[in-house]
């Protein structure tokens, strides 16, 4: 009978102990999993200034090109401090919204990029241009436009220049322009305004990077179209409240002035 108690208690220890260490094991894990910051929050929590890129696939571009050309562009992006969700808006022939965020009103940090079969509908003065950006009534150009003619002219000109490295390229300058908020190129770096397709080809990555200079520029430019945009969004909201006093009060006068007649 002592026998089975002594099991029996040996038993009942080796049971409490193994349920403290997977309490502290667990404990431990948890600690570790807190500290790690969610993908989802690191793009806002890091320090980068974040912005959204509404894709328009135009152009039938084959979903793994342009899977890749897109991380590509978001990589360089993030190198110079800006972070990027890209969405998929639309695609030829379907025609449909892909993701439903595209159906939500713009904020000041959303950014339009439209893959077109190719740029002659926008009747530019150099047919071999390869993307262009176009201003708005704000002062703040949101939409760009890429060739994908040109890019795929480009990438067939060397075998070793993938389309979707020619494309990833492009929609990176282009958003570059964006946020700069300027037309204007640079002697070297990705905002070059001219590219050889060998160049391409042996280039080192760095090579077609934002520069230290435009990479602050960059992050000064979204966080300066945020500022102004709802300055901007502030200031036509008191017009208007301004306007409809006005208006009361011209409705009020009239009703004074119709009471007073005899």
């Amino acid at each position: 009978m002592r026998t089975l108690w002594r099991a029996a208690a040996t038993l009942l220890i080796l049971l409490l102990g193994a349920w403290f260490l997977a309490r502290t094991v667990h404990a431990q894990d948890s600690g570790r999993t807190a500290a790690r910051p969610a993908r989802g929050a690191a793009a806002v929590d890091d320090g980068r200034e974040l912005v959204t890129i509404r894709v328009y696939n135009h152009a039938q571009v084959a979903d793994a090109v342009l899977a890749r050309a897109v991380a590509d562009a978001q990589a360089i992006l993030q190198d110079a401090g800006v972070a990027s969700e890209w969405r998929e808006c639309w695609r030829e022939p379907s025609g449909i919204v892909l993701h439903e965020a595209c159906l939500l009103e713009p904020g000041p940090r959303d950014l339009y990029v439209k893959v077109l079969p190719s740029l002659r509908g926008l009747r530019l003065k150099n047919p071999e241009t390869l993307g262009v950006t176009l201003g708005s009534a704000q002062g703040f150009a949101s939409v760009a436009y890429v060739s994908y003619e040109r890019v795929t002219a480009i990438a067939a000109s060397d075998p070793r220049n993938h389309p979707a490295r020619i494309l990833g390229l492009a929609l990176a300058h282009e958003v570059g322009h964006l946020l700069l908020n300027s037309g204007a190129h640079s002697e070297r770096g990705l905002m070059r305004a001219t590219w050889f397709s060998g160049g391409i080809a042996e280039a080192a990555a760095i090579q077609f990077q934002f520069t230290e200079q435009q990479a602050a520029q960059l992050r000064t430019g979204v966080r300066r179209r945020t500022k102004n945009l709802e300055t901007l969004a502030k200031a036509n909201s008191n017009s208007q409240r301004e306007a409809e006093s006005r208006a009361a009060s011209k409705r009020r006068v009239s009703g004074l002035n119709f009471a007073g007649l005899p």
